[in-house]
């Protein structure tokens, strides 16, 4: 419900923008444009987050891999929608691109509909939601959407910055930069798809530790220069192909930094069988997005002012490679780097809790098998089954002992 209701407004409201042209200049304008834009967004927000929790509910084992698919999808919107936009407007003036906007957000109403699964609003009814409050209170949940606001606002620092910086130093037209921010996105599309199937085989901390790190402590250098290896890259730095370069990097790192944080924050928090986690979840990510795409432009227009280019990005960066080693650790501390148990950190994650129900299980069947003499066939069926659950399970053996018993 939430979902169609968020798309019917987001569709209207566009029809509606088209329409203010006729309003009189001034107050008339300023409120109507501002009303439409404040509802425009609640609603968006709404759709937002239902999707990522339909996509949590319909994918919980490759919620990495859904996310990365639909970030693909919204790059791709990124990286056509300002051509497209501008080619309606050639042709039809002002009202036309909204106009069709919203007749393309209707049109995909009823293929919504006969998508949607019918059964996921009776089993969201039947789960006691999380109160968010809940969620906070666990380190890891934290942390993720600490990573989630942190990236957020090294994005959104960059509409307000960029565009000047690579018109001074690459002397570029407004098209190239346009150009040069559709790279961007459609490398961090490309990047996202792959990032989130990778992450669903070998983990999501793993991949988020190596996305955040090389994010911090490579692209951002690359893009400013950091001051660190400002005088070493100087002759090339103001290189049209070095801006490329660096906004092609930033893209791929960010796609391994962002994709897997709401699949890992699910990790985090171990729900119970009544517990509605996903929609809670999907709303905590939401509001740390939303939170860091107002912070990065305001503090960071305010440190390029103060501080110039390369040492805003410089800070920006370490910031977030620190926060990489910042999840590095507590994956270590609580062994869930990664799904493999041949990893000395690994078997953690929602892997590691199927095999622990597995062998849960095991341990209930082979309990109910009769003693012979001596106890002898129940002490060879346990061992059997010991020995069985251990290799097909695949997680170490010492973790098992507890369930299966001696």
């Amino acid at each position: 419900g939430r979902v169609v209701c968020g798309m019917v407004a987001d569709a209207c409201f566009p029809v509606g923008f088209g329409f203010t042209m006729h309003l009189a200049a001034g107050t008339p304008f300023a409120v109507a444009v501002f009303t439409m834009r404040t509802v425009q967004g609640l609603a968006a927000s709404s759709a937002s987050v239902a999707s990522f929790e339909l996509a949590a509910r319909a994918f919980p084992d490759y919620l990495a891999t859904a996310l990365g698919i639909m970030e693909m999808f919204t790059a791709a919107g990124i990286c056509i929608g300002p051509a497209l936009g501008g080619a309606l407007y050639d042709a039809g003036g002002y009202q036309l691109p909204f106009i069709v906007l919203g007749a393309v957000t209707l049109a995909q109403l009823p293929l919504l509909l006969c998508l949607l699964p019918s059964d996921a609003s009776q089993e969201a009814s039947s789960q006691q939601a999380v109160p968010a409050s809940k969620l906070l209170r666990n380190v890891g949940v934290v942390i993720d959407l600490t990573a989630n606001f942190l990236g957020m606002s090294l994005f959104a620092c960059l509409e307000p910055t960029l565009s000047p910086r690579f018109k001074a130093v690459y002397k570029v037209s407004p098209s190239v930069v346009g150009g040069l921010f559709a790279l961007l996105a459609g490398v961090y599309g490309i990047m996202s798809a792959l990032s989130g199937a990778v992450a669903d085989r070998v983990g999501n901390k793993i991949v988020m530790v190596v996305g955040l790190c090389s994010l911090g402590g490579v692209a951002c250098q690359l893009l400013g220069p950091g001051p660190i290896i400002a005088d070493a890259v100087r002759d090339v730095s103001g290189e049209l192909w070095w801006g490329c370069m660096a906004l092609g990097l930033l893209g791929a790192t960010a796609g391994a930094s962002f994709v897997p944080i709401m699949s890992d924050l699910l990790d985090s928090y171990p729900a119970a069988p009544h517990e509605n986690v996903n929609g809670p979840a999907s709303a905590l990510m939401s509001a740390s997005f939303y939170a860091g795409s107002v912070a990065g432009p305001s503090i960071g227009a305010v440190m390029v002012q103060k501080l110039g280019f390369e040492a805003t990005f410089g800070i920006i960066g370490w910031t977030v490679f620190g926060w990489g080693l910042v999840i590095l650790a507590y994956a270590i501390y609580h062994r869930n780097l990664c799904k493999s148990a041949a990893c000395c950190c690994g078997g953690g994650g929602r892997v590691g809790a199927n095999a622990a129900a597995a062998a849960a299980a095991t341990a209930a069947a082979v309990s109910a098998v009769p003693v012979e003499e001596g106890g002898k066939g129940s002490l060879g069926a346990r061992s059997l089954a010991r020995a069985i659950s251990i290799t097909s399970l695949s997680v170490p053996a010492d973790s098992q002992a507890p369930l299966l018993g001696a």
